[in-house]
């Protein structure tokens, strides 16, 4: 898949629907892709609050009730920025 950032045009490779775990706490969930040294998030939402009594993992399967979810877009970050990802389902269409 192609991705645009900025002025450059990157070829994609998907790597399906993910949680995905930054640096400084920031938790994302979204179409994961990955090109170069960056990802791409697309259909992003900030996991604002999780809503779980047992970590992130108990999202593999969608959001709890308690989930609270910020759509934020497509989100572009630096690979270096990614601690891991948690592959799941249930958040986009």
């Amino acid at each position: 898949m192609k991705l645009k950032h900025g002025t450059k045009t990157f070829d994609a490779v998907s790597l399906g629907q993910n949680i995905v775990v930054l640096t400084a706490g920031f938790v994302y969930v979204g179409n994961v892709f990955e090109a170069e040294d960056y990802i791409f998030v697309t259909d992003a939402s900030n996991i604002r609050r999780s809503g779980t009594t047992r970590g992130f993992g108990e999202l593999r399967t969608g959001p709890t009730k308690q989930t609270v979810l910020d759509p934020c877009g497509m989100l572009v970050v630096p690979k270096s920025q990614v601690l891991h990802y948690i592959p799941c389902v249930g958040f986009v269409a």
